[in-house]
Formats: structure tokens, sequence, C-alpha cells
């Protein structure tokens, strides 16, 4: 491990005190990991106090209330490590896979940020769906906010993630960012990270309104021209289908409005600016109304 960048590994909890407890465990089993941080959320079942019982030697912060992603960036300010795993409380890698993709990094300066392949532990059902089929992909554009590996510079480089979306597509903010700043996001099949998000899912008046807003505010952060509005028209369709299949129109409606009526947080790296990129063009194939 002596010729492995340091890894601190980054992630936020609320409300999930044993949930949390068992990741950081398994998180202090992965020797790549230099670094635990862990953000409570204002949590009100005592996380806070049965995380510093059960793992003295890790960092925590508590917030005093949920701020949603907000959390991250007080983690992301205490990290020293030169590579920062993005990860929740209910989400590990495999140690193998984490050392693979650091290594990776190491001997590829132009890659920023590496996605993981996440899966469920029990069922092995993977949430990439169809995404994931074949080897390794050189043109990714996204990441699952519980499985990045991105370095230190570039998160800072970027502005880490932005507040102001709370919940929902910061991830893929996130990995626009980094192609923005003309450096390569990588996804392997063969990194896997473990995640056991509850099989509920979180759909629901909220995840609809967060979802229709941040989709527009996307296309109104990264792109200008037709390229902006292709990709806002899409984003309409696809908040109009999940009403559709999940119902709460007027959550919709609200996140459509807010989504063009409220600015979108500033964006320090547009990926706009480098269509040359190959997870630019995959992007807009995948999320503009008019495939590039």
């Amino acid at each position: 491990m002596n010729n492995l960048p340091t890894i601190s590994a980054v992630l936020i909890t609320w409300n999930r005190a044993s949930m949390v407890c068992s990741t950081v465990a398994r998180l202090k089993a992965c020797p790549a990991i230099t670094q635990i941080i862990v953000v409570d959320n204002g949590s009100r079942d005592g996380t806070p106090g049965l995380v510093r019982g059960e793992h003295p030697s890790i960092e925590l912060i508590a917030r005093p209330e949920n701020g949603g992603i907000a959390a991250y960036a007080d983690g992301f300010a205490r990290a020293t490590g030169d590579l920062v795993f993005i990860s929740d409380d209910d989400a590990w890698p495999e140690p193998d896979a984490l050392c693979h993709a650091a290594e990776f990094l190491r001997d590829r300066a132009d890659v920023g940020m590496v996605a993981f392949n996440v899966r469920h532990p029990e069922t092995h059902e993977g949430e990439w769906g169809a995404l994931e089929q074949g080897g390794r992909r050189e043109d990714w554009y996204n990441g699952i906010g519980c499985g990045m590996l991105i370095r230190r510079a570039t998160l800072a480089a970027t502005g880490g993630y932005a507040d102001q979306f709370f919940l929902y597509y910061n991830d893929l903010d996130l990995a626009l960012r980094v192609l923005g700043a003309g450096e390569a996001i990588v996804f392997d099949p063969a990194w896997l990270v473990w995640h056991a998000k509850d099989p509920r899912g979180r759909d629901g008046e909220r995840s609809i309104y967060f979802k229709a807003r941040n989709i527009i505010w996307l296309g109104r952060m990264h792109f200008s021209g037709w390229r902006r509005w292709s990709v806002v028209a899409n984003a309409l369709l696809g908040a109009v289908r999940r009403s559709i299949a999940g119902g709460f129109w007027r959550a919709m409606v609200r996140g459509v409005r807010d989504g063009f009526f409220i600015a979108p947080p500033p964006c320090a790296t547009q990926a706009g600016q480098r269509p040359e990129m190959p997870g630019i063009r995959a992007f807009l194939h995948r999320h503009s109304l008019i495939p590039v």
C-alpha cells in the first residue's frame, strides 16, 4: 500500500446509528483508506454518541440540523488524502476494488474521478442497469453518490457538491463539473461498491420535486444555446414521466417552476465548455432531446 495515493472516506448520516457504525467498521477494514470522516446531519437518535463510542479513532462532525448534501462540504474540508472516496452511511467498497481504482488514478493523470459499480449486497442488483454491461468505459459522465473516488485537488477546483441541490443529481452535477475541468471520468464494472439501500427507496413528493428542479438546473448551469434547451426539454419530459408513474403532480409542477425561476447554483467548470470530451458527448446523447 505504500505506493498508493492516500484516501479519505467521507460519508454523511441522519438517524441511522447502527447502520453507520456497521459501515464505518467495513471502511476500517479497507487498508487503502487512511482517514474516515463521518458527518452527522442533525440526527436525533443518538448517532454521534454511538459513533464516538464504537469508533473513537475516526473523525466525526456533528451538525445541528439536516442540511442535505451540504453536509458533505464539512467532510470535504476536513479531508487530507490525495483522493476522496465519497460514500453514504449504507455503502462500502470491496477493498481490492478500491485499491485498483486508486492505482488507476495514480497512473492516469488525465482522469479526475472514477465511478464504481454499485450493487446491493444481498440481491446483487446493480444501480447502473444496462449501462454497466461491457468492460471499462472511458466516456463516462456520471457517478452515484455512494461510490465515487475523486482527486482532492479536482474536488477543490470544481467546488464539490452544490449545497442548493439538497438531494438528487448533485452527483451528476459534480461529474459534469469534473468533465468541464477537462478531466475524464472512468467506470469499470470490476470496481464494486455494495449499497444496502432501503428497498422501499425514497420515491415520493420530495423526490419528484427535487428531481424535477435539479435536472432543469443542470441544463441551465452547464450548457448554453440549443444544447441548454435540448437538455432542459428532455428533463421536462422525464419529470412528466415520473409524475405519471408515481403521482405527485403538484410536486412536479413546483419543481419545474423553481427549476426555471430560481437561479441555479454558480458553476465553476461548465461541462458545455468542453463539447469535445467523450463524457460530455455521452451525456448529451443520453440526456438531450436532440441526441448528439
